[in-house]
């Protein structure tokens, strides 16, 4: 409190828009704040139904269609603007920084007009800027959360006074029904036309957050997190892969074959050399390509054609348990950027020792040093070359 101004970060937790908490210590950012002397922020904000629910009745009796989980952003980054100063902290230096749904809800942020001026730089870790539902989508899901809490027609006393675990339980039953009818997450923000005015990414693509400098990146193997909760997956074969791929690429190229089968042969040349690939590895690597490294890239494209400090990087770290199963899954970069290693329960799943140590202190080095000037490179780890859609430096 000695009237500094340091840079200020501020942590979005992710959690697919329907869990998490800033108060994981995981998300300790004590190291961070003491290796780059800078001002560290994490908030919670309201998620599922309680911060997504789109409702075309609230809209008519309070002006509110959905996204009230990413008004609670635009409020904590407002307060920030306002009071992060008396904190040692300059609120003209603002690095937004999240993960999965955090990266998502930054990407948002950064095509929203209500988020103009109140961040500086932001850090997407494992998500872009698409994670948006339409109207159409958002009520879809608004109607069968009413059926599943059993409020048939729109009773705002009712639905208002039910507890909050008939609410949560009713989301959860949303989201088992609805996931696959959906495209993206089942609660996510909407482009209702007022707080988010058109998609994001369209928005950046054509400048609007062109001074706004970017890291966007993601992990290899992401989709081994949810793999294991996958048996099917483990035992997929050849046709069963085929029709996966042709539920989440739908349509034909020019010649007649279907997007699917020409991505499942692409990710087969790409191995090259190897007698035969298992579909189950196919399957791991077209996934989070398709969920969050092709839209991370997307992201970098759109923003690079407006704001030169834009960066692109991949994590390929592996992770310990359960014999290396994991790969460089999801959410585990997270505890190399806060530099929370050290904790038991942590450790176990990130790894430890000298090797890890090292990745961690370069990767705190080159989010903080991106902080402060809007460039991640650094002496320990050189220059950090910006995006490029021709040769995409990674």
């Amino acid at each position: 409190l000695d009237g500094g101004k340091r840079p200020v970060m501020v942590w979005i937790h992710g959690g697919s828009f329907t869990s998490g908490t800033a108060g994981s210590p995981i998300y300790d950012g004590s190291s961070l704040a003491r290796q780059g002397d800078v001002v560290v922020v994490t908030f919670n904000y309201r998620l599922g139904a309680l911060g997504f629910l789109a409702l075309s009745h609230f809209e008519k009796e309070e002006g509110v269609f959905g996204n009230l989980g990413l008004l609670d952003q635009i409020a904590l980054l407002e307060w920030v603007k306002e009071h992060i100063s008396r904190f040692g902290g300059d609120p003209e230096c603002v690095t937004v920084f999240g993960e999965s749904a955090g990266a998502m809800s930054a990407g948002t942020l950064l095509g929203m007009p209500r988020a103009r001026g109140l961040l500086r730089r932001a850090v997407l870790q494992s998500g872009g800027a698409e994670n948006v539902s339409t109207r159409e989508e958002a009520a879809r899901v608004g109607a069968c959360f009413l059926a599943e809490l059993g409020v048939e027609e729109f009773d705002a006393e009712r639905l208002c006074s039910q507890p909050v675990a008939d609410l949560l339980a009713a989301q959860q039953r949303t989201v088992a029904k609805m996931w696959r009818s959906v495209s993206g997450l089942t609660f996510q923000p909407v482009v209702d036309g007022r707080v988010i005015s058109a998609p994001p990414l369209e928005r950046i693509r054509s400048g609007c957050a062109a001074g706004v400098s970017l890291v966007v990146g993601s992990n290899r193997d992401e989709y081994k997190l949810w793999h294991l909760a996958d048996p099917k997956a483990r035992e997929l074969g050849h046709a069963a892969l085929l029709r996966r791929c042709q539920r989440n690429i739908p349509g034909e190229c020019e010649d007649g074959t279907s997007r699917a089968a020409r991505a499942i042969e692409s990710y087969v040349r790409a191995r090259q050399g190897r007698a035969s690939v298992p579909p189950p590895e196919l399957w791991t690597a077209i996934e989070p390509d398709r969920l969050l490294r092709a839209p991370a890239l997307r992201l970098a494209e759109c923003q690079r054609r407006h704001q030169r400090q834009t960066y692109a990087y991949l994590f390929t770290w592996t992770s310990p348990a359960m014999e290396g199963a994991l790969g460089s899954c999801h959410a585990l970069e997270i505890p190399f950027v806060f530099g929370t290693l050290q904790d038991p329960a942590i450790s176990a799943f990130v790894g430890a020792g000298p090797a890890a140590g090292r990745l961690s202190s370069l990767m705190q080095a080159s989010w903080l040093a991106f902080a402060r000037s809007g460039d991640p490179s650094h002496p320990e780890l050189g220059a950090w070359f910006p995006y490029d859609p021709e040769v995409r430096p990674t």
